[in-house]
């Protein structure tokens, strides 16, 4: 039975599913925020991207911020 996607509990895409059976997300699929703050001398940031599409994918790899 398919998971809602609005339950916070099972997310789709979570359990047992196959997750290199899903397409990659482009660049239409996701927003990305990051966020910057200090730590110490210098600053931490932290990337959250999230998938604004219809549909379940999946990234390519980890993001970074460079």
């Amino acid at each position: 039975m398919p998971r809602d996607r609005a339950d916070p509990d099972h997310p789709a895409g979570s359990g047992s599913d196959d997750a290199s059976a899903l397409p990659l997300c482009g660049s239409q699929d996701l927003t990305a925020a990051v966020h910057w703050e200090r730590d110490g001398t210098g600053l931490r940031g932290r990337i959250i991207a999230r998938n604004v599409s219809a549909r379940a994918c999946r990234l390519a790899g980890k993001p970074a911020i460079m």
